[in-house]
């Protein structure tokens, strides 16, 4: 009985949290973060080391996630003015700490994009992409990678309050202050993606 009282209230708190503002949200509903470290490659497959689990990377999905409005088939040659703004507010809590900068990859940007557009398209914050797991859409992307990492974030209004969002958090401090040096910025709807590589 106390089980299915615990289940009902956990079901109702989390439907009346799907409708505050994220101001009110607790943090780990608001961010996620994720990341792969060096893969070990052995007879095709990908095994992915994370900090205390190791488990089989998900296969590749057969369809590759594609909107007709969204999707892009190279990556812009461009950084628009609030991934420069991203890029400045990361590379300045780097240097506050003593990490070197991180710059744009186009490809990381065009793959975070498209995170951000299928987290829209899915009406959730997710790590989980139908084109396969974090390292895997970075190999997709041509990016040979030996570490990455992604954060997440929804219903931020500003990039300013994403980053310190992200900041706030362990994980996605962790990831933002760690050993990359290339990043890629995507958001959608307020759907923000943060992608990192070190190449």
């Amino acid at each position: 009985m106390a089980k299915l009282l615990g289940a009902v209230l956990l079901a109702l708190l989390a439907t009346l949290a799907a409708a505050l503002p994220v101001q009110v949200l607790a943090p780990e509903q608001a961010r996620r973060d994720y990341h792969e470290v060096a893969p070990i490659r052995a007879a095709g497959h990908l095994h992915l080391s994370l900090p205390g689990l190791s488990t089989p990377a998900p296969a590749p999905a057969s369809t590759h996630y594609a909107s007709t409005q969204y999707a892009s088939q190279s990556a812009p040659s461009y950084t628009s003015d609030w991934q420069s703004q991203m890029l400045q507010q990361l590379n300045a809590i780097r240097a506050s700490v003593g990490r070197p900068p991180v710059s744009i990859d186009q490809r990381l940007n065009a793959m975070a994009q498209e995170h951000s557009n299928y987290q829209a398209s899915a009406a959730t914050m997710t790590h989980s992409d139908p084109s396969g797991s974090l390292g895997s859409r970075c190999s997709q992307y041509g990016i040979d990678w030996q570490g990455v990492a992604e954060n997440v974030a929804w219903n931020y209004k500003d990039v300013t309050s994403v980053v310190e969002g992200w900041k706030e958090s362990p994980g996605h401090y962790a990831n933002m202050i760690g050993d990359y040096n290339v990043v890629g910025f995507g958001v959608t709807d307020l759907y923000w993606t943060q992608d990192f590589a070190k190449v």
